[in-house]
C-alpha cells in the first residue's frame, strides 16, 4: 500500500504524511461529489437549497462508508452499473427526441465557458488512485488487475463522452440549463 511505501522510505513520519495526504484527498473527493450531487439535484428539482441537498446526500451515503466487505461493494457496484445503463438510455432517448423536433433551432458553440467544468466533472471519475492498492490486495488474480483497470477506465471514458455528445447533439448550448 501507499502507507507501506511511505514507511519504508521515510519511516513513521513518511507513513503519517502519506496517511494525512490520502485522508485529505479522500475527504476532498467526497466533498466534491456531494457538491456535484447537490448542484445537479437543484437543477432538476429546486425545492431545497444546496446546503440541504448536501446534507441529505451525506446522510444517505454514511451507511455505505461502513461497508468493509469488497464482495458486498462488488454487488453494490452492479446496481450502480445498471443505473448508469438506464440513465444512458434515458439521456440518449431524450436527446434524440429533442434533436428531431421541428421548428426549434439549436445553437452549438463547441468551446464555451462551461467546457472546463465539464472536463473537471469527467476527471473526478478517475480519482480512485488511492483505492487501487486496497482493491489490488483483495483481488483473486492480481495479474488480471491491470487489464481490468484499463477496461474500466475505457468504459467510464466512453460513457462520459457518449453522454456528453448525445446531450450536446440533442440540446446544443441549452444543455447548460440542465
Amino acid at each position: 500500500s501507499f502507507q507501506d511505501v511511505g514507511m519504508r522510505t521515510f519511516g513513521v513520519a513518511g507513513k503519517l504524511a502519506v496517511v494525512l495526504c490520502m485522508d485529505i484527498f479522500m475527504i476532498g473527493l467526497c466533498v466534491i461529489m456531494l457538491i456535484l450531487f447537490a448542484q445537479n439535484t437543484m437543477r432538476l428539482w429546486p425545492v431545497l437549497t444546496q446546503s440541504w441537498w448536501v446534507l441529505i446526500y451525506a446522510l444517505l451515503m454514511i451507511p455505505f462508508v461502513w461497508i468493509r466487505s469488497m464482495k458486498l461493494i462488488g454487488w453494490l457496484s452492479s446496481v450502480g452499473v445498471l443505473s448508469i445503463i438506464a440513465t444512458c438510455i434515458v439521456i440518449i432517448i431524450a436527446s434524440v427526441t429533442n434533436a428531431v423536433k421541428e421548428g426549434d433551432t439549436l445553437e452549438y458553440h463547441l468551446f464555451n465557458d462551461q467546457l472546463g467544468s465539464a472536463m473537471a466533472t469527467l476527471m473526478t471519475s478517475f480519482g480512485l488512485t488511492t483505492m487501487v492498492s486496497a482493491v489490488l490486495n483483495s483481488v483473486e488474480e492480481p495479474k488480471k488487475f491491470n487489464k481490468a483497470l484499463i477496461m474500466a477506465f475505457a468504459i467510464v471514458f466512453t460513457v462520459y463522452i457518449g453522454i456528453m455528445a448525445a446531450g450536446y447533439a440533442g440540446y446544443g448550448d441549452q444543455i447548460a440549463q440542465y
